[in-house]
């Protein structure tokens, strides 16, 4: 078990971020009534849409995180990861669903149209505020556009005993999720919900994406990747396209033949049809087989915004659902006028954009201030002196362990600022080994306790030739 996970968290994959951004950026678009921009999304050309693309990332980058956490501190210590993500998810909606409602009622309150508070469902906390809230905080209540973060929740909640069975027994993680996904489908199972008395996005039909991107994540299909990156499979699946995008046209344009079935029904979405999971996974084949790891395409600067916005998903997603009904109140209060339309999309993605790079400056700025903390009780604890010109101190890395100057063998465990780590010292007839980027270059004279009636080299080497005392620093 711990070879695969050890596959599985092998490194970061620039496309989720690229990915994931075209899906903040789609859903903003699909979610502005009357948006002419929004005909370049994928919902106008196939059966799928920006949801499954970004429910199957979250579960591909959900086996990537939460997985390497159990190979590294166990299960008991994933799962507390994942539902303290659950909660971050439920304040976020929580935040995103009073300042929605607010800006609703408010933008329909001043223009004298309460068309928008019935349009949007936030009629109830207009009547009945106490109760619209208590139904909100159990995820009951939801206004429009605001189903894909409940969602998620219900399935982080379900990946907690999921990642467990999916780190043993792969193949039977996913065959149980089919499994669930047709019996819902069989049965009616879904959760209960108040305006249409149950959820718009089944969390029951949709795991199977979910979980089909964790197994995916997890590295399960290795064994048939050299089928799957074929050509034959990338020709058949360009022909599902090729199919799908035929039938969406005519449906919309309201000619589609009366012996092929309406692929769009009410149900289509909700329960997620059989017909959007081919069109996803074919989607993803050509993708896949297009659009490699390693590919320039990847590090172009026109890509630049959208990658950011990959990256920062959750508060870019949540300024997406608020700029979205700004962008509709724009645009009906100009008439439906084109360039209203074509300008209230650009402007809304700038801001998405601006909102991605404000966030990770501010992350950044939060773990350069939590470095610096680590360093003051690195300094105070003993294991370095004041007058050390590296920002933070941590023990050994992926590769072995140190003894401290304060004493005692310690296994290495980087920094939580999550800046990489790189041992500094000199072995014998060796260069200083780099963990990872640069930083500044160690001192010629090190202040540095040593233990013993004389100094040693720099740095002391044990019996092995290792290091018996070391220091690797971050850069700042």
């Amino acid at each position: 078990m711990n070879n695969l996970i050890e596959k599985a968290v092998s490194g970061r994959d620039v496309r989720l971020d690229l990915f994931r951004g075209l899906a903040n950026w789609a859903i903003f678009l699909d979610h502005t009534p009357h948006e002419i921009l929004s005909w370049m999304t994928i919902r106008n050309y196939g059966f799928s849409d920006a949801a499954d693309l970004f429910v199957f990332i979250s579960g591909y980058t959900a086996a990537l995180v939460f997985l390497r956490i159990m190979r590294e501190k166990g299960y008991a210590a994933a799962a507390a990861r994942v539902l303290k993500r659950v909660l971050q998810l439920y304040a976020a909606h929580l935040a995103v669903l009073f300042v929605y409602v607010g800006v609703i009622v408010w933008v329909s309150y001043v223009s004298g149209d309460p068309d928008d508070v019935n349009q949007f469902n936030v009629a109830a906390f207009a009547e009945t505020p106490v109760r619209a809230l208590g139904q909100a905080l159990l995820l009951a209540y939801k206004p429009v556009n605001l189903d894909v973060l409940p969602l998620y929740m219900a399935l982080l909640a379900a990946f907690v005993p999921g990642m467990w069975l999916l780190a043993r027994k792969p193949f039977l993680a996913i065959v149980l999720s089919l499994c669930v996904y047709l019996a819902s489908r069989h049965f009616g199972w879904n959760l209960p919900g108040v305006q249409a008395g149950v959820w718009f996005f089944n969390p029951f039909a949709w795991q199977l994406l979910f979980f089909l991107g964790a197994w995916v994540g997890f590295g399960a299909t290795r064994p048939i990747d050299p089928i799957l990156r074929s050509d034959a499979v990338c020709w058949i699946a360009a022909g599902v396209l090729l199919l799908t995008f035929i039938i969406a046209l005519q449906a919309d344009v309201g000619v589609l033949p009366a012996w092929i079935p309406n692929p769009f029904g009410p149900a289509h979405k909700t329960n997620l049809a059989p017909s959007r999971v081919i069109h996803f996974v074919a989607l993803a084949v050509v993708a896949n087989k297009l659009l490699r790891p390693d590919s320039a395409v990847l590090h172009w600067r026109a890509f630049a915004p959208i990658i950011a916005c990959g990256r920062r998903s959750l508060p870019v997603f949540c300024g997406g659902v608020v700029l979205s009904f700004c962008a509709h109140a724009w645009i009906e209060l100009s008439a439906n006028a084109l360039w209203a339309q074509i300008a209230a999309g650009i402007m809304g993605l700038s801001l998405m954009t601006a909102i991605a790079y404000v966030s990770s400056e501010l992350v950044g700025q939060a773990k350069r201030e939590l470095c610096g903390r680590e360093r003051e009780e690195w300094y105070e604890s003993g294991v370095a002196h004041r007058d050390s010109r590296f920002p933070c101190f941590a023990g050994g890395g992926r590769g072995g362990s140190y003894r401290y100057l304060g004493g005692g063998d310690r296994k290495g465990v980087a920094p939580r600022c999550g800046r990489p780590l790189r041992r500094i010292g000199r072995a014998v007839g060796d260069r200083p080994s780099a963990r990872t980027c640069a930083g500044p270059d160690p001192p010629s004279s090190p202040s540095i306790r040593h233990r013993g009636p004389s100094p040693p080299v720099w740095p002391p080497l044990d019996a092995k030739g290792d290091f018996a005392r070391g220091r690797v620093h971050c850069a700042s």
